[in-house]
């Protein structure tokens, strides 16, 4: 691999970004180049942590582009399988149903599996360095997590107060990530376990080991570190996320409850972390989960009522 350096001109504006060129002719921007900083920094720039926040704010967007298409994608196969519309061609066994059924199921891919997708793009904005190793050590380390939960649960729930017989579904606490029966935390549990897994990925992948133990470099070692530093961290989950989503749904619970007033807070508190980034984390609960939608359209016998529909929702 040949490393050009480009001439910095500092006069001129920012320093110019190193390249490296690989043998096959591709160029990549240096590790150094993704964690440089304006010049001048002292002079009045941007404040480091507020580049950090909107670093991981940029995170959280990566993923969430491809919500365009399989949006589209859903929109087009919900509406050709209204029966309303489309009358018998819209029923079940009907050829037409049948192949726009197909397309919307796997429109809804991402919307199921937005915990695995989150965890895996969180690295390729925040990763300083191997970002594709880093994304792979990240889902593998989040599926550890969540199997010690799932484990930790069935043998000892009713030490943390999870009913783990239950089925998993809305209203449970349990959700099934990856066929794996765990705790429902969502995208943030997601981010918190990807971050983590980041972390250790920026500081340890470069360790050098003794030479009998070189089969445990890079990802491996990232990967031993993980799995044991995930066991704790699954106990605290555990522990503290049972009463993380009685707050969750406390709050959920005042917007829908406060009419309009509930709204204000809720467009007031998108809008103002709209700088940071950390707006995603007000928005997400009811633009893609069930923290309103399900309620209101089982009231059109959309969805059966053990999904939570109370009469007052329908009102």
């Amino acid at each position: 691999m040949i490393k050009i350096e480009a001439q910095e001109v500092r006069e001129a504006g920012p320093p110019v970004l190193l390249h490296e060129v690989h043998a096959n002719g591709a160029s990549a921007v240096s590790s150094e180049a993704k964690t440089a900083v304006a010049p001048n920094e002292e002079g009045g720039g941007s404040p480091v942590m507020m580049q950090k926040i909107q670093r991981f704010g940029g995170a959280m967007y990566t993923p969430a582009i491809l919500f365009a298409f399989s949006g589209i994608v859903v929109g087009l196969g919900t509406l050709f399988t209204t029966e309303a519309i489309f009358g018998e061609m819209a029923t079940a066994g009907h050829l037409w149903f049948d192949c726009w059924n197909v397309l919307l199921q796997g429109g809804w891919t991402l919307f199921n599996q937005m915990p695995l997708l989150f965890c895996v793009a969180l690295p390729i904005s925040l990763a300083n360095k191997q970002n594709a190793r880093c994304c792979m050590e990240a889902l593998a380390i989040y599926l550890t997590f969540n199997y010690f939960v799932s484990t930790i649960l069935g043998q000892w729930g009713p030490v943390f107060g999870v009913d783990y017989s239950v089925e998993a579904g809305s209203g449970t606490g349990l959700a099934t990530i990856a066929s794996i029966k765990t705790l429902d935390m969502g995208i943030m549990g997601a981010l918190i376990i990807s971050g983590i897994a980041t972390m250790l990925h920026n500081k340890f992948f470069d360790t050098e080991l003794p030479e009998w133990l070189g089969v445990f470099s890079g990802s491996v070692f990232i990967f031993m570190i993980g799995f044991f530093v995930m066991v704790p961290v699954a106990l605290i989950a555990c522990l503290v996320w049972p009463h993380v989503q009685a707050a969750i749904s406390a709050f959920q619970g005042f917007i829908l409850s406060a009419g309009t007033f509930g709204v204000g807070v809720f467009a007031f508190f998108e809008r103002v972390l709209i700088p940071t980034g950390l707006h995603h984390f007000i928005y997400t609960p009811f633009y893609y989960d069930n923290a309103a939608v399900r309620r209101h359209l089982c009231c059109l016998g959309q969805y059966p009522a053990p999904t939570g529909c109370r009469s007052e929702y329908c009102s």
